[in-house]
């Protein structure tokens, strides 16, 4: 009888410690599980934040070639003004020249 007690104790004690490792693995399961979703949401918001600053970027990058649009016309407009001020120097030389060869007769 001393016997069956004895092995009714030891087998307790070895369901009792079966039972506290598997607790611990289902404990040490959540919280790999809790870290994976924690993981998880950390990658969203960095991808959030990097769709934030993609966004910014290309907003950036609309006004600048809407800047450079603007000064390229300037320069077109800057570069048409000088054409037209060397053809009027050009013609108010030539009459100069003109008007030297007359009163010289050159």
């Amino acid at each position: 009888m001393a016997e069956e007690v004895r092995q009714g104790g030891e087998q307790l004690r070895i369901l009792g410690e079966t039972e506290r490792q598997q607790a611990e693995q289902e404990r040490s399961q959540a919280e790999s599980k809790r870290a994976l979703a924690e993981d998880q949401r950390q990658k969203k918001e960095v991808q959030r934040q990097d769709a934030e600053i993609l966004r910014s970027v290309a907003e950036d990058a609309r006004l600048a070639a809407e800047d450079a649009r603007q000064a390229a016309e300037v320069l077109r407009q800057t570069a048409e003004e000088v054409r037209q001020l060397q053809s009027e120097t050009r013609a108010i030389l030539q009459e100069l020249r003109n008007e030297l060869r007359r009163n010289t007769g050159v």
